[in-house]
Protein backbone atom coordinates (compact mmCIF):
# COMPACT_ATOMS: atom_id res chain seq x y z
CA UNK A 1 0.00 0.00 0.00
CA UNK A 2 1.39 3.41 -1.01
CA UNK A 3 1.69 6.28 1.46
CA UNK A 4 -0.93 8.28 -0.47
CA UNK A 5 -3.32 5.34 -0.21
CA UNK A 6 -2.80 5.05 3.55
CA UNK A 7 -3.66 8.72 3.98
CA UNK A 8 -6.67 8.46 1.67
CA UNK A 9 -8.03 5.32 3.38
CA UNK A 10 -7.59 6.96 6.77
CA UNK A 11 -9.52 10.01 5.51
CA UNK A 12 -12.24 7.81 3.98
CA UNK A 13 -12.58 5.95 7.29
CA UNK A 14 -13.09 9.28 9.04
CA UNK A 15 -16.19 9.99 6.93
CA UNK A 16 -19.15 9.11 9.13
CA UNK A 17 -21.41 6.38 7.73
CA UNK A 18 -18.72 4.89 5.49
CA UNK A 19 -17.69 1.26 5.64
CA UNK A 20 -14.26 0.78 4.04
CA UNK A 21 -12.87 -2.58 2.92
CA UNK A 22 -9.32 -2.84 1.58
CA UNK A 23 -8.53 -5.42 -1.14
CA UNK A 24 -12.13 -6.62 -1.08
CA UNK A 25 -13.39 -9.62 -3.04
CA UNK A 26 -16.48 -8.38 -4.90
CA UNK A 27 -17.88 -11.88 -5.57
CA UNK A 28 -20.83 -11.54 -3.20
CA UNK A 29 -21.55 -8.00 -4.42
CA UNK A 30 -21.89 -8.77 -8.14
CA UNK A 31 -24.82 -10.58 -9.75
CA UNK A 32 -22.57 -12.79 -11.93
CA UNK A 33 -20.64 -13.99 -8.81
CA UNK A 34 -17.12 -14.28 -10.29
CA UNK A 35 -14.81 -16.42 -8.11
CA UNK A 36 -12.01 -13.94 -7.60
CA UNK A 37 -12.76 -10.35 -8.43
CA UNK A 38 -10.93 -7.92 -6.16
CA UNK A 39 -10.75 -4.16 -5.97
CA UNK A 40 -8.12 -2.03 -4.31
CA UNK A 41 -10.69 -0.53 -1.93
CA UNK A 42 -14.46 -0.75 -1.54
CA UNK A 43 -16.23 2.15 0.12
CA UNK A 44 -19.84 1.55 1.09
CA UNK A 45 -21.51 4.92 1.59
CA UNK A 46 -24.52 4.57 3.87
CA UNK A 47 -25.86 8.14 3.62
CA UNK A 48 -26.12 10.78 0.89
CA UNK A 49 -23.75 13.04 2.87
CA UNK A 50 -21.15 10.25 3.08
CA UNK A 51 -21.45 9.65 -0.67
CA UNK A 52 -20.86 13.34 -1.43
CA UNK A 53 -17.85 13.51 0.90
CA UNK A 54 -16.38 10.31 -0.53
CA UNK A 55 -16.74 11.41 -4.16
CA UNK A 56 -15.18 14.79 -3.32
CA UNK A 57 -12.23 13.04 -1.66
CA UNK A 58 -11.71 10.71 -4.61
CA UNK A 59 -11.85 13.57 -7.11
CA UNK A 60 -9.45 15.75 -5.11
CA UNK A 61 -7.71 13.64 -2.44
CA UNK A 62 -5.51 16.44 -1.11
CA UNK A 63 -7.88 19.41 -1.31
CA UNK A 64 -6.89 20.48 2.20
CA UNK A 65 -3.23 20.96 1.11
CA UNK A 66 -3.02 24.25 -0.80
CA UNK A 67 0.40 23.58 -2.33
CA UNK A 68 -0.04 19.92 -3.16
CA UNK A 69 -2.23 18.83 -6.05
CA UNK A 70 -2.96 15.19 -6.76
CA UNK A 71 -4.83 13.76 -9.70
CA UNK A 72 -8.26 12.27 -9.01
CA UNK A 73 -8.15 8.72 -7.67
CA UNK A 74 -9.35 6.03 -10.07
CA UNK A 75 -12.86 5.06 -8.95
CA UNK A 76 -16.23 3.75 -10.11
CA UNK A 77 -19.67 3.86 -8.51
CA UNK A 78 -20.88 0.27 -8.31
CA UNK A 79 -24.57 0.52 -7.42
CA UNK A 80 -25.92 -3.00 -6.85
CA UNK A 81 -23.40 -4.71 -9.14
CA UNK A 82 -26.04 -6.16 -11.45
CA UNK A 83 -25.04 -7.24 -14.94
CA UNK A 84 -21.52 -5.90 -14.62
CA UNK A 85 -18.21 -7.60 -15.31
CA UNK A 86 -15.03 -6.42 -13.60
CA UNK A 87 -11.50 -7.70 -14.22
CA UNK A 88 -9.91 -10.08 -11.70
CA UNK A 89 -8.34 -7.06 -10.02
CA UNK A 90 -9.62 -3.51 -10.34
CA UNK A 91 -6.75 -1.24 -9.33
CA UNK A 92 -9.00 1.50 -8.10
CA UNK A 93 -11.67 2.39 -5.58
CA UNK A 94 -15.25 1.09 -5.83
CA UNK A 95 -18.02 3.18 -4.30
CA UNK A 96 -21.15 1.26 -3.37
CA UNK A 97 -24.50 2.66 -2.29
CA UNK A 98 -25.25 1.47 1.24
CA UNK A 99 -28.19 1.18 3.64
CA UNK A 100 -29.77 4.62 3.29
CA UNK A 101 -30.00 4.22 -0.48
CA UNK A 102 -32.30 1.21 -0.15
CA UNK A 103 -35.29 2.86 1.45
CA UNK A 104 -38.83 3.06 0.11
CA UNK A 105 -41.32 5.62 1.42
CA UNK A 106 -44.94 6.07 0.46
CA UNK A 107 -45.33 9.83 -0.04
CA UNK A 108 -48.93 10.49 -1.00
CA UNK A 109 -52.03 9.05 -2.53
CA UNK A 110 -54.74 10.83 -4.45
CA UNK A 111 -57.58 9.50 -6.59
CA UNK A 112 -55.51 8.27 -9.51
CA UNK A 113 -51.94 8.25 -8.28
CA UNK A 114 -49.73 6.85 -5.54
CA UNK A 115 -46.25 8.35 -5.20
CA UNK A 116 -43.35 6.56 -3.59
CA UNK A 117 -39.79 7.71 -2.98
CA UNK A 118 -37.31 4.95 -3.72
CA UNK A 119 -33.56 4.92 -3.09
CA UNK A 120 -31.27 4.29 -6.05
CA UNK A 121 -29.76 1.23 -4.35
CA UNK A 122 -33.13 -0.49 -3.93
CA UNK A 123 -33.25 -3.84 -5.70
CA UNK A 124 -36.11 -3.96 -8.22
CA UNK A 125 -37.37 -7.24 -6.73
CA UNK A 126 -37.58 -5.56 -3.31
CA UNK A 127 -39.51 -2.66 -4.86
CA UNK A 128 -41.95 -5.07 -6.50
CA UNK A 129 -42.51 -6.90 -3.21
CA UNK A 130 -43.19 -3.58 -1.44
CA UNK A 131 -45.65 -2.47 -4.14
CA UNK A 132 -47.42 -5.84 -3.97
CA UNK A 133 -47.74 -5.68 -0.16
CA UNK A 134 -49.10 -2.10 -0.32
CA UNK A 135 -51.41 -3.04 -3.23
CA UNK A 136 -49.89 -0.40 -5.49
CA UNK A 137 -50.09 -1.25 -9.18
CA UNK A 138 -48.49 0.13 -12.30
CA UNK A 139 -45.02 -1.44 -12.45
CA UNK A 140 -46.09 -5.04 -12.97
CA UNK A 141 -44.63 -4.90 -16.49
CA UNK A 142 -41.14 -4.41 -14.99
CA UNK A 143 -41.22 -7.54 -12.81
CA UNK A 144 -38.18 -9.66 -13.58
CA UNK A 145 -35.89 -6.84 -14.70
CA UNK A 146 -32.69 -7.38 -12.70
CA UNK A 147 -30.81 -4.63 -10.94
CA UNK A 148 -31.48 -1.56 -8.90
CA UNK A 149 -33.85 1.37 -9.20
CA UNK A 150 -30.92 3.70 -9.93
CA UNK A 151 -29.77 1.51 -12.80
CA UNK A 152 -33.30 1.19 -14.18
CA UNK A 153 -33.75 4.97 -14.10
CA UNK A 154 -30.35 5.83 -15.59
CA UNK A 155 -30.76 3.41 -18.51
CA UNK A 156 -34.55 3.89 -18.78
CA UNK A 157 -35.19 0.17 -18.49
CA UNK A 158 -38.18 -1.04 -20.40
CA UNK A 159 -40.30 -4.06 -21.28
CA UNK A 160 -43.61 -4.77 -22.97
CA UNK A 161 -43.69 -1.33 -24.61
CA UNK A 162 -43.27 0.59 -21.35
CA UNK A 163 -40.27 2.45 -19.93
CA UNK A 164 -39.18 3.33 -16.41
CA UNK A 165 -38.87 7.03 -17.28
CA UNK A 166 -42.60 7.41 -17.76
CA UNK A 167 -43.12 6.39 -14.11
CA UNK A 168 -40.53 8.78 -12.66
CA UNK A 169 -41.58 12.20 -11.42
CA UNK A 170 -38.20 13.54 -10.28
CA UNK A 171 -34.71 12.29 -9.48
CA UNK A 172 -32.18 13.52 -6.93
CA UNK A 173 -28.74 13.61 -8.54
CA UNK A 174 -25.27 14.87 -7.73
CA UNK A 175 -24.34 17.84 -9.89
CA UNK A 176 -21.24 19.98 -9.29
CA UNK A 177 -20.71 18.36 -5.89
CA UNK A 178 -24.25 19.04 -4.61
CA UNK A 179 -27.53 17.18 -4.53
CA UNK A 180 -30.17 18.68 -6.82
CA UNK A 181 -33.63 17.57 -7.89
CA UNK A 182 -34.22 17.15 -11.58
CA UNK A 183 -37.68 16.89 -13.11
CA UNK A 184 -38.52 14.20 -15.60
Amino acid sequence: MKIEDKHLVKTLLSVRANDVFYYENLQSRLSFRPKNCFCKCLIECNTPKALLQTLRLLKNPNAHHKNFKQAPVKHEVLGNGSNIIIPDFYNGYMVKLGKNFKQIKKLKTDKNCVKVEVGAGTNLFVLHQYLKEKEIGGLEWAFGIPGSVGGAVIMNAGAFGKEFGSFVDKVKIIKNGKYVWTKN
